[in-house]
């Protein structure tokens, strides 16, 4: 017995079930919505993690420093 594979847009996945979707959330979504967390937390010094990416992230002036990236601090930046 062959088995036969139905791909399916990620849009209709991600639809709520009344309309035939699983109501799963967008990937790129949740993503966001973590890096807006994380962004939040350094604004208002929320802990060790925040003094961290203040003082490795700011240059002498204050200001959000460009030169030094990691996997997540585009994102993060994007959300200052």
């Amino acid at each position: 017995m062959e088995v036969k594979r139905i791909t399916v847009k990620w849009d209709t996945v991600c639809a709520p079930p009344k309309e035939g979707g699983m109501g799963l959330r967008k990937l790129k979504d949740i993503n966001n919505s973590c890096l807006m967390k994380m962004a939040w937390g350094i604004l208002q010094k929320d802990g060790e993690w925040a003094q961290y990416m203040t003082g490795k992230y700011t240059a002498r002036n204050g200001t959000w420093t460009r030169s030094k990236t990691s996997s997540i601090w585009p994102g993060i930046r994007k959300g200052i």
